[in-house]
């Protein structure tokens, strides 16, 4: 395991800080280019969770979070450089590809995704120093993926939180608890009128009576009813 900075600096742009932090893989695949240098020897995996990516609409930009089904770690092919300093300095590119068709709703590409073991040693073992055929197919579209909207928050910079992978659907302020609790307060609201509709039980009124007086007991009428 190596830590590394996101991007790769290039060409005259390098002297104004700027770096490629994706690699298309249709230019991997092509012998000329900037990524010719690096495919047969600087092949690196980047281990993440997942990976986020915003979908437009209209003038809104909804952040969503997509990762594996099964909920394990996501491994992504990648390529790495390593600066001429006194220090190493690691920085890496994720290598991109067309999305898949579950995936081309919310984006036209989409991280390549190592989805078992004999495709991750494949790509690391650059004994070789060669690239291959093989290796280009590994740099094809993924399925099994699940994704969903995540908190706006999330592109906010400096901002970090656990809550950044979850759905906004699930949180207790998202939309699913939100109705939850419209669906409590209406329940609420119809055992309320429940209760105050149904007949109270009449209970005969007590007269105070002057002290020393002493209440005689109601006279009772009784008539016999005739049954013909």
């Amino acid at each position: 395991m190596q830590t590394m900075r996101w991007g790769i600096p290039y060409g005259k742009i390098h002297a104004k800080g700027q770096q490629a932090i994706n690699a298309r893989s249709e230019n991997i695949m092509e012998s000329a280019g900037m990524w010719n240098k690096y495919r047969s020897s600087n092949r690196c995996v980047v281990v993440s969770q997942g990976y986020y990516e915003w979908q437009t609409k209209g003038k809104a930009k909804l952040p969503h979070f997509t990762k594996n089904a099964d909920e394990k770690v996501m491994l992504m092919a990648g390529l790495y450089h390593v600066s001429e300093e006194t220090i190493p300095n690691y920085v890496f590119a994720i290598i991109t590809t067309s999305a898949s068709k579950s995936l081309s709703w919310l984006h036209d590409r989409q991280p390549v995704i190592l989805t078992s073991d004999a495709d991750v040693t494949k790509w690391l073992d650059t004994s070789s120093n060669a690239w291959s055929a093989e290796l280009g197919k590994l740099l094809r579209p993924s399925e099994g993926l699940i994704c969903y909207q995540v908190p706006k928050e999330v592109g906010k910079v400096g901002a970090e939180s656990p809550a950044f992978v979850q759905p906004v659907a699930t949180r207790k302020d998202g939309i699913e608890a939100m109705f939850a609790k419209q669906r409590a307060k209406q329940e609420g609201n119809k055992e309320g009128i429940k209760r105050k509709r149904s007949p109270s039980p009449v209970i005969p009124s007590m007269q105070s009576e002057p002290v020393g007086k002493v209440n005689k007991s109601p006279k009772i009428e009784c008539k016999k009813f005739k049954i013909e």
